[in-house]
């Protein structure tokens, strides 16, 4: 099962706190009784097997979606926590820029403006 829900503004440290894995365990254990055992995550880790990972954001929260200033580099980055709820269409749109289509909505506001 995986379990995911936090996001910690904490640059380039992948550091997982200990209470944030914490907070986690018990959300599971309430919602699926007897699948997060706690007591083996806080001794020994065998149980879980925590990961972080970046999920750069943009400031405003939109996606950056298609060309790039350098030719033929797109980009499909910026999603911060929504990265796996925009995945699929955030990706078709680019599939659509890529290919040359008309595109399903207006795309100004996923350009890149750096």
């Amino acid at each position: 099962m995986r379990v995911a829900g936090r996001v910690e503004l904490v640059g380039m440290n992948q550091d997982i706190p200990k209470r944030a894995i914490d907070e986690l365990t018990r959300a599971v254990a309430e919602t699926f009784p007897g699948c997060a055992d706690s007591s083996s995550a806080a001794d020994n880790g065998s149980a879980l097997s925590p990961w972080a990972g970046f999920r750069p954001a943009t400031p405003t929260g939109l996606p950056i979606i298609g060309l790039s200033p350098i030719g033929n580099l797109y980009l499909n980055v910026g999603h911060g926590s929504l990265g796996w709820t925009l995945a699929c269409g955030s990706a078709a749109l680019l599939a659509q820029q890529i290919g040359d289509k008309t595109t399903a909505i207006d795309t100004a506001a996923f350009r890149w403006n750096g």
